[in-house]
């Protein structure tokens, strides 16, 4: 190998090497989006079956009242 050779080669690992840096560094921002996102889904999922059985507490609560009044 010549000393240009070399020379190229070593730029092009250099290259490699900050790309490489670059795609890891977008990869873990996709990871903290994501799991940032997953947390709020989470989140509304709590919500919305706490809702859920908000409800149907209350439905059993007025099932419960009618059959009393009308039995």
């Amino acid at each position: 190998m010549t000393e240009d050779e070399i020379g190229e080669l070593s730029q092009s690992l250099n290259h490699m090497q900050e790309s490489l840096k670059n795609i890891l560094g977008n990869l873990t921002g996709n990871i903290e989006n994501i799991s940032a996102y997953s947390e709020k889904v989470s989140a509304s999922a709590e919500e919305g079956n706490a809702t859920i059985e908000m409800t149907n507490d209350l439905i059993e609560n007025i099932i419960s009242s009618y059959s009393r009044d009308f039995s």
